[in-house]
């Protein structure tokens, strides 16, 4: 899996400062598509 971050600067953006994890092979993301927080992909995918 690669953890891709948005690239948003703006904090008022709606994806500013989220995370997504996608499958490397596919390039179709595991974690939700709206992209969550660094501790919720640790807490779902890493523990």
């Amino acid at each position: 899996m690669k953890l891709t971050r948005s690239r948003r600067r703006d904090p008022k953006a709606i994806d500013y400062g989220l995370y997504w994890l996608t499958d490397m092979r596919t390039g179709k993301p595991v974690s939700p598509e709206a992209g969550v927080g660094i501790d919720e992909i640790e807490r779902r995918f890493l523990t």
